[in-house]
């Protein structure tokens, strides 16, 4: 849980610090105008600022499984659908927790609990193609919260797992890398990712943006992943991500 809410609360009060100094300068989308205490608390507790939301969700779905599944000792269906009515009737009483989130939470509980892996309960098959394809011909379809939405998340892992199996064996090994280390990713990358807004006027030769989205991406890769080495270096990793070794080598 630690793992969770610490770096959670550190880098989302950082994020906050740097788009109300920095937003407007940068011309970042979520700026803000005035910041108090209050406020302050109130955007880390109930309406997370920018994409740790993420995070944010993620630390209230997790409280609510630990308790319903280990310390009410619940199992089956009972305890997921607690689970559900549980995060469901906080989704209406905390502004910044979204029903459409959590969905996909439940749908991991449910994977979690059957003691298969993920891989057996969503096969890849590059004929999920097809239904894409169907899906995709209508914007409606595009909410996540919506079943079709759900339908797109699953079919689309079917689809990206299919082609895994086609890639080179370095390429698997680069994806599996990213893969071990993406939650470094998840929390250093808003930091980054501001911060490259700056250079977005120097890309202005490409109107389609594509090359500076490349670039961005790269970049914001690379400083996440060697912020996170940096943090296991010089020791800190153990405060901030609570284990002493967060990085993961390739």
């Amino acid at each position: 849980m630690l793992r969770l809410i610490v770096p959670y609360v550190i880098f989302e009060a950082i994020y906050i610090l740097m788009v109300f100094f920095l937003g407007k300068a940068m011309h970042t989308s979520n700026s803000i105008d005035n910041l108090t205490v209050l406020s302050f608390v109130d955007r880390i507790a109930e309406h997370p600022t920018g994409p740790y939301w993420y995070i944010h969700t993620l630390v209230i779905c997790t409280i609510v499984y630990y308790f319903v599944y280990y310390v009410f000792k619940l199992k089956g269906m009972t305890a997921l659908i607690l689970t559900g009515f549980t995060l469901y009737g906080l989704t209406l009483v905390v502004a910044g927790f979204s029903w459409s989130n959590v969905i996909y939470f439940l749908i991991g509980v449910y994977i979690l609990r059957c003691g298969k892996s993920f891989m057996e309960m969503i096969t890849p098959s590059l004929l999920a193609f097809l239904p894409l394809c169907i899906l995709f011909a209508s914007s409606d379809n595009y909410h996540r919260g919506a079943l079709a939405g759900v339908a797109i998340t699953i079919l689309v892992i079917s689809l990206l797992l299919a082609l895994f199996n086609y890639c080179p064996d370095n390429a698997k090994r680069f994806l599996y890398y990213l893969g071990k280390n993406s939650f470094a990713i998840v929390v250093f990358s808003p930091i980054f990712t501001v911060v490259t807004k700056m250079a977005g006027p120097y890309f202005s030769f490409d109107p389609t943006a594509i090359s500076f989205v490349i670039v961005a991406l790269i970049f914001v890769i690379i400083c996440c992943l060697f912020s996170a080495w940096v943090c296991d270096k010089i020791g800190i990793s153990k405060y901030i991500f609570c284990k002493d070794n967060f990085y993961i080598s390739f």
